[in-house]
């Protein structure tokens, strides 16, 4: 009876080594995939488990004895972990739910009320003006969406389940992560609940987190190649890892492709910038509270590009619930919902030549962030607060002093220093282009290189104005030789 014991225990233990000894990876050539690189995992002992276009890789299984052998390939560029990813856990105590009818129980109190996060960076004069996100595809890569929810099926188009094919990708987590970040972007303009920034984009729920908040960066990576595949305009990503320089190419890949990557700067409490927020392909998101200030849970790094509200944000929750909840994962989706309301309204934008349209949305959010902080950018608050209050460029005053033109008015944008000029002005009478000696989101003094005359042209990333140049003051009149003369004679 006992040697029984002894046998099962050592097959046991023979068949736990075996499977440890297993490893599921991601293995990234040097050129596109063919059939001689599957071969090639094959004859190592392993088994391809998916195929990526975004990125020349396959995601494989591997004996770990093999794993040095294939990594000495020429055709390897390097293999790495399929490592574990999660999403930005909000800070211990900031979570409320509430049922539906608990939270609009108040009716004193509007969606915009509510909203205090929409509210605080200008969302309702953007929805006054008929700008509301309409026709921009944004995909939420995270634990799910509940599309049931009153407040966002409407604009609830699709999506994909990546842990589980034939299962929808509905939110199962604990704190309804993905909900909650879908209703800040896109929560429904319909009298109830909350209102997003965006409240007519189209939302696609990307579910590659489990219901405790947990997934693969592989998985992640097929996501944002579903985004390019199926036309998304913006990706949202609240998650947080390790650097993976896999995950890393994609980024970068999706981005060329022309998709506005958003990302969750993460709740690192004045550390580093979390991945994939601190990719340059990546715009990172740092939150605020509703007095401007960082919040506690925020990090401090050079990479943080932008600030939104991310402190004690009322959102959608699942089960038709709302909540309540805090981080750099509410402040991402408040700077996505911004993005697309710029997108929404790109054909009435200049561009800068040569810049994708994502490329020009990322500049106008920089530009027209609401400084915070230390001026310009900086560790804690990047360009400044996102603002929904998209400007249009005019101009209120001009003056036209010997070579030098001063324009003030509004919608100039920041100055980004080492950046492309996105503001331009320039005399139409003779098409001089004048160089811009200072810049303000306010005022502009330029050298034209000669006196102007006509009319100034203004060009920014938020359109075009123009106004002519005052006439000169005359200059005052000095009296002849021969008046001053006669003039002295007659006094004789």
């Amino acid at each position: 009876m006992y040697r029984h014991h002894y046998i099962f225990a050592a097959l046991f233990l023979l068949f736990s080594k075996a499977a440890a000894a297993e490893l599921q990876v991601i293995v990234v050539f040097h050129n596109e995939i063919s059939p001689q690189q599957r071969e090639l995992i094959g004859a190592h002992g392993g088994v391809v488990l998916h195929e990526y276009e975004i990125i020349p890789g396959l995601v494989v299984t591997l004996p770990e004895s093999a794993l040095a052998r294939l990594e000495e390939h020429p055709e390897v560029a390097y293999i790495e972990e399929n490592r574990k990813v999660t999403a930005i856990e909000p800070p211990a105590g900031s979570r409320v739910v509430y049922p539906a009818e608990v939270f609009t129980a108040d009716t004193s109190k509007n969606e915009y009320e509510r909203s205090w996060g929409v509210a605080h960076i200008g969302s309702e004069s953007a929805h006054q003006r008929g700008i509301t996100g309409s026709g921009v595809k944004i995909a939420v890569i995270d634990t799910g969406i509940d599309f049931h929810h009153e407040d966002l099926d409407d604009n609830y188009r699709g999506g994909h389940n990546f842990l589980d094919e034939n299962s929808p990708p509905l939110d199962d987590s604990d704190n309804s992560h993905g909900t909650n970040v879908a209703g800040i972007i896109a929560a429904e303009k319909n009298g109830i609940g909350i209102v997003g920034v965006a409240p007519e984009a189209s939302l696609y729920s990307l579910k590659v987190l489990d219901d405790q908040g947990s997934g693969l960066i592989a998985d992640i990576i097929s996501a944002l190649q579903w985004s390019v595949e199926n036309g998304m305009d913006i990706a949202n990503i609240s998650i947080q890892g390790g650097h993976s320089e896999a995950f890393e190419e994609a980024c970068r890949t999706a981005e060329e492709a022309g998709l506005l990557i958003i990302a969750a700067a993460g709740n690192s409490y004045g550390t580093k910038a979390a991945f994939p927020g601190a990719y340059p392909s990546v715009v990172a998101v740092t939150g605020t509270n509703a007095y401007d200030q960082s919040g506690t849970f925020a990090p401090l790094d050079p990479e943080i590009e932008l600030s939104a509200p991310g402190v004690a944000i009322p959102s959608t929750a699942k089960n038709g619930a709302y909540g309540i909840l805090s981080g750099t994962s509410q402040a991402s989706p408040h700077v996505a919902g911004v993005a697309a309301l710029m997108m929404s309204q790109a054909a009435r934008y200049p561009t800068v030549p040569g810049l994708k349209t994502n490329e020009n949305v990322r500049m106008k959010l920089q530009m027209s962030a609401r400084d915070l902080g230390a001026e310009g950018k900086d560790d804690i608050f990047g360009h400044g607060l996102v603002s929904a209050e998209l400007p249009k460029t005019t101009i209120d005053e001009i003056s036209c002093d010997g070579n030098s033109v001063t324009v003030e008015g509004d919608g100039f944008g920041h100055y980004l220093e080492n950046d492309r000029f996105a503001t331009t002005l320039s005399v139409t009478a003779t098409a001089n282009q004048c160089h811009i000696e200072s810049w303000t989101t306010t005022r502009v003094v330029a050298d034209c290189g000669a006196e102007p005359s006509g009319t100034i042209k203004i060009t920014t990333l938020f359109g075009h104005a123009e106004k002519a140049c005052p006439p000169s003051r005359p200059t005052s009149i000095r009296l002849k030789w021969w008046v001053i003369e006669n003039w002295w004679s007659s006094k004789r």
